[in-house]
């Protein structure tokens, strides 16, 4: 094996003598391997369309799969603002004290867990009419 003196000065012929090597090899293992390449490349274009579509369509499903739980966590506290409101409500009554805090507070409940019904109804609809689906979205949304 020759030694090297000067690497910044013979890089480019080694470089060139590797890519020679390279693209012979490969030349020989697509010949031995008997692959169609043009197929190959099809195949390959076919999969990578595939794959851009499950990708989209799995953040989608991440999206709705968000949005319910997040329509789930406001649900679960207007319908706590709605028990603390009548509790709030009930003691104002047996105690005889002003009933304001307890109706604003079943009110907010109330109005709350409304538009958490809105907005998940709202956007069931968006989803059937971007299917193509106009008849299950005849309700218009607010």
């Amino acid at each position: 094996m020759k030694e090297i003196l000067e690497p910044l000065k013979e890089y480019s012929k080694y470089q060139e003598r590797f890519d020679e090597l390279v693209d012979a090899t490969y030349e020989h293992l697509v010949k031995t391997s008997h692959i169609d390449v043009k197929q190959n490349q099809e195949t390959v274009k076919k999969f990578n369309d595939a794959d851009g579509l499950f990708r989209a369509e799995r953040k989608k499903l991440n999206v709705q799969k968000n949005l319910k739980s997040f329509l789930i966590f406001l649900s679960v506290a207007a319908g706590i603002a709605i028990i603390i409101g009548a509790l709030m409500l009930y003691g104002a009554i047996k105690v005889g004290t002003s009933v304001l805090a307890g109706v604003l507070t079943l009110s907010i409940g109330a109005v709350n867990g409304r538009c958490d019904i809105d907005n998940h109804s709202c956007y069931k609809q968006k989803n059937q009419i971007a299917k193509g689906n106009i008849q299950a979205a005849k309700r218009k949304c607010r």
